[in-house]
Parts: C-alpha cells; sequence; structure tokens
C-alpha cells in the first residue's frame, strides 16, 4: 500500500489579523519593516532634544555669567573713577559751580552711571552733577556710617533714585594725611545697564532677563528676546514666583526649574554678582524651549514619516498590481471550484513568480480533479447500470419464487405443510418488498422515508376489517444492512401479532411504533388481542419466527423483550444508534 502522507496541522491567525486581506497584510509588513527607522528616527531626535535642552540650559548660565560679570566690571569701574577723583578734589578748594560741571561731564563718560555727588562729613551734600538721582539725606543711612568707619571703598544696597530709577549706591572716603575723615564722592550705578544687554539676547520667545537682591527682591525684570517694541519691561506676571526667588537667592547659582507668579513653567540660569550682591536670573519657558529648534525636528521626524507614507501608498499600488489581484482571480476560481464548476482555470500570466507558479498549481489541480471527476461519474454510471440490473433480476426471482410457492402450496393437501408454504411466501413477498423501498435510489441510498414506507405497507398488507394497524413512527436514518435487518424484524413480529392474537375474527389493533432518543432507538410492535398464557408463551419463545427474530435482533446489537399487560403485550426491541 502507497504510504499515507502526513496530516498537516491547520495554520491558525493571530485574533488581530484575522479580518485583515491580502493587500493589508502586505502593507503591515511593510509598516514592520520600517518601524526600526523610525524609531531610530525618534530615538535620535529625542536625544537632539536633549541636547538642545542640556545646550540652552547651559547657554541660560553662560549668559548669566557674562551679565554677572558686566555687572562686577561696571562695580570695578566705579570704583576706579571714585579713586581718580579722591586724589584730583580738595575739599577746601571745591566750588559748586565748577564742581556741579566737573561732576556731570564725568558722568556722561560713563553710561553705567546716573549720578555723582560730593558729601562732607556730615553727610551733607556739598555739590553734586547735574539731574543727579541720588537719593535725599544719605548721611541718615547706615551706609554713610560704613564708609566713614571703613575708610574705604564701600558698596550700598539697592536704592531708588529720585526718579523711580533703580540703583546701586558706592562711595570712596576722602581722607587728610593723619587718616582723618573729611567727607566721601558717591556715585549711583544705574541698574539699566542689564536693560542694554536683554535687547541684545535673542532667547526662546517668552524668556526674560531678572535682577535680584540677595534677599530675593526683584530690581529689574525685560524680555530677554528681540522684541520690536521700545518697551522693554517684562510684565510683572512673568515675575519668578517667590518660591523660586527664594530657592535661588539661598542657592546663589545654577539652573532652577519654576513658575511665575501666574503660574507657567520656566528654566531659570541665575548668578550672583562677585560684587554688590546682585542675582541675575535668565528665564526661558519650559515647553517653549525648543522652538527655535522646532522647525529642524520636525523636518528631522517628517522626512522619514512623509517616506513611510509614501511607500506605504506604494506598496499597496505595487501590492494590487502584482499580488492581490491575482490572488482575488485565484480565489474566484476557487469558489467556483468549491460549487462545482471543475472546468474553472486562473490562467495567470507567465512568470516565475510564486503567485504564477501557484495559478499553474492550482490549474493543474483543477484539470486532475476535472479528468477524476470524470472517471468518478463513468464508474458511477457503470454502477447504476450494474445495481438496476441486479434490483431487476432480484425482483423477478422472488416474484418468481413466490409464484412457484403460491402453486406448489394450492396442490398439497396437509394443512400444517400448506401453511408452512404460506408463511415462506409471505415472507418472501416481505422481503421483495423490503427491496423495492431500499433500492429506489439508483445510487443504491437508503430512503429517508423508508421506515414510514414500509409501515404503511405492513399496514396496507395486514390490516382487515377487523384489524386495525397503527404507526407511529419517528425518522431514522440507517444503513442499507440495518434497513434491511430492522424491516425484516418489523415484518416478522407484526405477521406474528395478527396471526396469534386475532384468532377466530377476533378485533383488535396492531401498534406499530419506532422512537428515536439521539443514542437509542426503540421498536415495540404491541397488540390488544389475546393474552400471552404460559403455554402460548412457551410455544411463541420456541416458534421458528422468534428465533429468527432474535437473530436479527442481535445483528442489530440490541435485545428482544416480550411484556404482558394487561390488556396489551408487546415486543420491544432497543438498540443502539451507532
Amino acid at each position: 500500500m502507497p504510504e499515507q502522507a502526513p496530516e498537516m496541522k491547520p495554520l491558525h491567525d493571530p485574533l488581530p489579523f484575522r479580518r485583515l486581506n491580502l493587500r493589508k497584510r502586505l502593507v503591515l509588513i511593510l509598516l514592520i519593516a520600517t518601524i526600526p527607522g523610525i524609531l531610530v528616527a525618534i530615538v535620535l531626535a529625542i536625544v537632539a532634544l536633549q541636547r538642545e535642552s542640556e545646550h540652552i540650559q547651559t547657554n541660560a548660565k553662560r549668559l548669566v555669567a557674562i551679565h554677572a560679570a558686566q555687572h562686577t566690571n561696571v562695580i570695578q569701574n566705579a570704583e576706579i573713577m571714585l579713586d581718580t577723583l579722591v586724589e584730583a578734589l580738595r575739599l577746601d578748594q571745591v566750588e559748586e559751580e565748577q564742581c556741579a560741571t566737573f561732576f556731570t561731564d564725568w558722568v556722561r563718560r560713563y553710561p553705567s552711571l546716573t549720578s555723582l555727588t560730593l558729601l562732607d562729613a556730615n553727610g551733607e551734600d556739598v555739590c553734586s552733577s547735574v539731574g543727579t538721582e541720588m537719593p535725599n539725606r544719605i548721611a541718615s543711612e547706615d551706609f554713610f556710617e560704613r564708609v566713614a568707619q571703613e575708610k574705604e571703598f564701600v558698596l550700598g544696597e539697592y536704592s531708588v533714585g529720585r526718579t523711580g530709577r533703580p540703583l546701586i549706591i558706592a562711595a570712596r572716603p576722602i581722607l587728610d594725611g593723619d587718616d582723618t575723615f573729611l567727607g566721601a564722592i558717591a556715585v549711583g550705578i544705574d541698574l539699566r545697564w542689564l536693560e542694554f544687554l536683554a535687547r541684545r539676547m535673542d532667547l526662546p520667545r517668552g524668556s526674560t532677563l531678572t535682577a535680584m537682591s540677595v534677599d530675593g527682591g526683584v530690581l529689574n525684570h525685560y524680555h530677554a528676546e528681540r522684541i520690536d517694541s521700545d518697551e522693554i519691561a517684562a510684565p510683572a506676571e512673568t515675575v519668578p514666583d517667590e518660591t523660586v526667588r527664594q530657592a535661588m537667592a539661598l542657592r546663589g547659582s545654577g539652573i532652577e526649574r519654576g513658575d511665575t507668579v501666574e503660574g507657567r513653567p520656566r528654566i531659570y540660569g541665575f548668578e550672583t554678582t562677585e560684587s554688590g550682591g546682585l542675582i541675575i536670573a535668565v528665564g526661558m519657558p519650559e515647553f517653549e524651549e525648543f522652538e527655535r529648534y522646532g522647525s529642524a525636528l520636525r523636518d528631522t521626524l517628517a522626512a522619514p514619516i512623509g517616506i513611510l507614507a509614501l511607500a506605504l501608498i506604494a506598496a499597496g499600488l505595487a501590492s494590487e498590481l502584482l499580488v492581490t489581484r491575482w490572488a482575488r482571480r485565484l480565489k474566484a476560481a476557487a469558489e467556483k471550484m468549491a460549487d462545482g464548476d471543475f472546468g474553472v482555470r486562473v490562467r495567470l500570466p507567465n512568470s516565475r513568480s510564486e503567485i504564477a507558479q501557484l495559478g499553474e498549481s492550482f490549474d493543474l489541480m483543477a484539470e486532475t480533479i476535472e479528468r477524476k471527476q470524470g472517471e468518478l461519474h463513468e464508474l458511477a454510471e457503470q454502477r447504476r447500470a450494474l445495481l438496476r440490473e441486479l434490483n431487476h433480476r432480484a425482483k423477478n426471482n422472488l416474484q418468481m419464487i413466490t409464484s412457484l410457492l403460491s402453486i406448489k402450496s394450492g396442490g398439497i393437501a396437509d394443512v400444517e405443510a400448506r401453511q408452512t408454504l404460506d408463511d415462506i411466501r409471505d415472507r418472501i413477498v416481505a422481503l421483495a418488498e423490503i427491496h423495492r423501498l431500499l433500492y429506489q435510489d439508483e445510487d443504491g441510498r437508503v430512503s429517508p422515508n423508508f421506515v414510514h414506507q414500509l409501515g404503511e405497507h405492513l399496514a396496507g398488507f395486514y390490516g382487515t376489517p377487523h384489524r386495525r394497524i397503527e404507526l407511529d413512527l419517528a425518522d431514522v436514518a440507517l444503513s442499507a444492512e440495518k434497513a434491511i435487518t430492522l424491516g425484516l424484524v418489523m415484518n416478522e413480529l407484526v405477521a406474528n401479532a395478527c396471526k396469534h392474537a386475532f384468532p377466530d375474527g377476533r378485533e383488535g389493533v396492531v401498534r406499530i411504533t419506532l422512537t428515536n432518543d439521539g443514542d437509542r432507538r426503540e421498536l415495540i410492535i404491541a397488540d390488544n388481542g389475546i393474552p400471552m398464557d404460559a403455554e402460548y408463551a412457551a410455544k411463541e419463545r420456541g416458534s421458528l419466527g422468534l428465533r429468527m427474530v432474535r437473530g436479527l435482533v442481535r445483528q442489530l446489537g440490541g435485545s428482544l423483550e416480550i411484556e404482558q399487560g394487561e390488556t396489551w403485550k408487546s415486543f420491544r426491541v432497543p438498540w443502539p444508534s451507532s
């Protein structure tokens, strides 16, 4: 015998892919193939953003350091200027008008200075530059006492000038040869030099530059971006929150993340100047710090995304041109073949591609199936012709045997012998009818109405005016072998009941019941004729008919049960459906 081909295990799609057609699957494959490239691009973009973030923070800190250094340079310049003036002036030779002109010329040389004032030992103004911003009554402040006591350059706290301009006051004492304090020259340093630097910054939109005292108080607050307006002062709501200012004042320098007064997140780079105790902070919006680089990043990501979109479109068109239309053609041919059209062919264009080879294999399979189908039809037709011939001959032979038995029975004088021949003839007639009902289909299939047709035949054959046959038959599917066996059992039991249960023209009913409970079936032949006494029962159990019934029941795989009730006796034949 040829070796049986190994059974191929069925393939199962993962649940999410079961509803995807071939084109979508091909596009999905391309999408999966491009995912690593997209991930690399995203990772590179994230790395670039992180680097840019570090660069911006470093840049902010660098700018702050530059501003702090500039502030220190302004203080140092002021100290040098005061040293020069102290060496050049003598209090006993100063005239107020000449002094004012002299100081005004010096202030004009230094844009970061607002005013110069000559003070006597009591702190009273001797003379000042024109348009001085110096606060009134310096003598009453602790700053002047420090100048008198320390007798060296002193940098004071932040003050507000006469016109509201923020200042830092510095002073250099004037001493005689015995280091006696004679007075001082005070200079007002304008903090608005920060405005000059702020106008030249080019930071992200919304950035600010803030000057603070060492206790976190806000001295100046400017825009730190290039703006077209002359108004450089930033809105008060963009000032760092009190918590952030205190944190910067505590740390002195570094990077701090926090909110503005209005609650907007910012990144602050801050530094404390070496002189003057000034804290300078540059703040940038946290979520807009990459705005200037956003376009480049979008371009970086847009390129692979655009390539992916074009690739997906191209994949969809290419899959339609090269794969899916031929796959649909194969599917349509397979559906036609499933409907019984074995003459269908795919006929894909000649090619070395797998899809073309699949089409050729399909066409070859279709041709083989069509040829085999034709051979099967021819064999089936020959079988039907042979079966018709056999059935015809069997029917003729059974009719001939029945006729011979009838002729022979008519010539026998012995009643018992004649009855025996009549019984044999009736059984052969029943067998002929079963044969006729069984092979009505030329293909040899058992008719689904076989049991009902047999029951109607038995009712017509054995029924008489005084003996009625009742039928209660369920639908049962039977093989040819079991149909013949069941038909013979039904005929024998019905014939037995009609022959023995109603002697001398007694009236009654024979009931034929067939039940089907799925895995169990049961035939019941019951009658309400004469009861089965012990002598009758013993005679019946030893009769040829019942012996034949028991043999047939064993072929069904069942059993024969005889029950006698008050008015009915029954012969029950249960057997399994399998």
